[in-house]
């Protein structure tokens, strides 16, 4: 078995991180993947956590939804909340 470590300064959607993260199992199926990133989402987190990877971070940061959720004026949160959950 082979470890892999992947280390990145942050992650906020874990969209980037967790291409690589299938990338590498397919050329090794069997390697033990863990990701060091200091700052991370829970949105990031969750996402790596389901493709059974090993996380290690520090802090967790808000999303922007959770930020805009928190702090954003209500047309700001409507405006950016329409555009989140809209379908490609």
């Amino acid at each position: 078995m082979k470890r892999i470590l992947i280390i990145d300064d942050a992650s906020y959607s874990g969209v980037q991180t967790l291409k690589l993260v299938n990338d590498i199992k397919q050329r090794n199926p069997d390697a033990e993947i863990h990701v060091l990133t200091p700052y991370m989402t829970h949105v990031a987190k969750a996402k790596l956590e389901r493709a059974n990877v090993k996380v290690h971070n520090d802090e967790i940061m808000p999303s922007v939804r959770e930020l805009l959720e928190s702090r954003g004026t209500p047309a700001l949160r409507k405006t950016a909340f329409e555009m989140f959950d809209k379908e490609d």
